[in-house]
């Protein structure tokens, strides 16, 4: 059953905390001024012995925002080692805040590539744009972000003071402020999608998240009776449209950082001390986020290759680890629970690649279990999935040498033909259900 802080973790999600990959900061503390047209706008505090005319209403926010430094601090054991920047902004600009973040992020070469494996897969209708789905899912009903670029923690104006709700936010936030100033936990991240080893960058984002969502439940248990109440109906009444209308997908892939790095640090204990370890010592697949019994016992991955050459006029646009995390968010789509927690349970290690050739795309994953007898339910789930999932005029196939099975889905059948002819050694599992 989820208690209180992990139903927060999705109002975080819904609230748009939209850093997952650690935080930094500066040394000044932003405030807001008026400028010379009476408008309001944000800048770094002045320096020392300098003054600055600051919006009344913007000013009181930023005060309370400050307030909250030293019981995050508390709360996570750690001094901050400089004062984290702050920027207070209007409702209607933070909101354009996080939608000109995302669309800076939406690389159009990625997107077009993302979006045809997306339609490909049944994730989303032909006629959906994905950019726009990102965009309003992110940029919808904002409450507060970290900026990894701008280090500075932006955060909504409330003239009637920070609610409830607000807090917490800013609690968690903060959190990914201290951290990154402990942990270099943004560096950390940066690297691993620069490195495109995606798989441990989820595991490492549950491990940012979950410690910030870890230290806004012990917030919230500070909350008298009254505050959690507002809490609640604050919950409520949030607008989740753009999020509830997402693909399960897009949905689960959000939402697994907070939920499963919040239980996996409880499942280790949920002390300061075992995060500072996990920052340390960091899983190094969602597999051991999701099993922490397997991050206990240091099972790691199996390294696989795809061996096969790239077929003409395509390219290799993307080549990584799926990870247990992603496997649960596609397959859980369509798959029913049991046959969805037996497929990834079994996992034991992967290799994608998709092939694009700028319209037509094709996904190859090469998948191996951790025992022999985990492969029929990985077949069987993903049989189930791509016939339901799949376009009737595209191609999927589900092939097996007996180790390890290979997936693949692509618009052109000619292509899947040529693939499979690579694959000599490999055909259907007879036995699987869905053959």
């Amino acid at each position: 059953m989820r208690r209180l802080p992990l139903l927060l973790a999705v109002l975080l999600i819904l609230a748009a905390c939209t850093d997952t990959s650690g935080t930094t900061t500066t040394e000044s503390v932003g405030v807001p001024s008026t400028s010379e047209d009476g408008s309001a706008t944000t800048v770094a505090s002045a320096p020392a012995g300098t003054t600055t005319t600051i919006d009344p209403e913007l000013a009181e926010t930023l005060a309370q925002v400050e307030a909250l430094i030293p019981v995050t601090e508390d709360l996570r054991g750690l001094q901050f080692l400089e004062p984290p920047s702050i920027v207070v902004v209007t409702d209607e600009e933070l909101e354009q805040r996080v939608r000109d973040l995302y669309e800076e992020e939406l690389e159009p070469d990625e997107i077009a590539r993302d979006q045809a494996v997306y339609r490909l897969l049944g994730i989303i209708d032909e006629d959906v744009d994905l950019a726009e789905l990102l965009v309003d899912v992110y940029g919808g009903s904002v409450g507060g972000y970290y900026d990894l670029d701008d280090k500075e923690l932006v955060v909504k104006a409330s003239p009637d003071g920070l609610t409830v709700n607000e807090r917490v936010i800013v609690v968690h936030e903060l959190n990914h402020a201290l951290t990154d100033q402990h942990f270099a936990s943004g560096d950390v991240s940066q690297t691993l999608i620069d490195e495109e080893r995606y798989d441990e960058f989820s595991a490492y984002s549950a491990i940012v998240e979950g410690d910030s969502t870890r230290v806004e439940s012990e917030y919230i248990q500070l909350l008298s009776s009254d505050e959690i109440g507002e809490l609640i109906a604050e919950y409520d009444d949030l607008d989740s449209s753009a999020f509830d209308s997402a693909p399960h997908f897009i949905q689960e892939f959000l939402v697994a950082p907070y939920l499963d790095g919040f239980e996996f640090l409880v499942d280790l204990d949920g002390t300061n001390a075992t995060a500072d370890a996990a920052y340390d010592a960091p899983p190094v697949s969602t597999e051991q986020v999701i099993d922490p019994d397997k991050y206990r016992e240091g099972d790691e991955p199996v390294d696989v290759v795809i061996e096969g050459a790239v077929p003409e006029g395509y390219e290799n646009g993307e080549e990584s680890t799926w990870g247990a995390t992603a496997l649960r968010a596609l397959l859980g789509a369509s798959v029913d629970p049991g046959r969805l927690a037996d497929a990834v349970d079994g996992w034991g290690g992967d290799r994608y690649r998709i092939l694009f050739d700028g319209t037509n795309a094709a996904l190859e994953l090469h998948w191996v279990g951790d025992e022999a007898s985990d492969l029929p339910e990985f077949v069987d789930a993903f049989e189930r999935y791509l016939g339901d999932a799949v376009d009737g005029d595209d191609a999927w196939h589900v092939v097996t040498d007996g180790e390890t099975v290979v997936v693949l889905v692509a618009d052109e059948p000619a292509l899947a033909d040529e693939i499979l002819a690579g694959l000599a050694d490999f055909g259907p599992w007879e036995q699987s259900a869905g053959s």
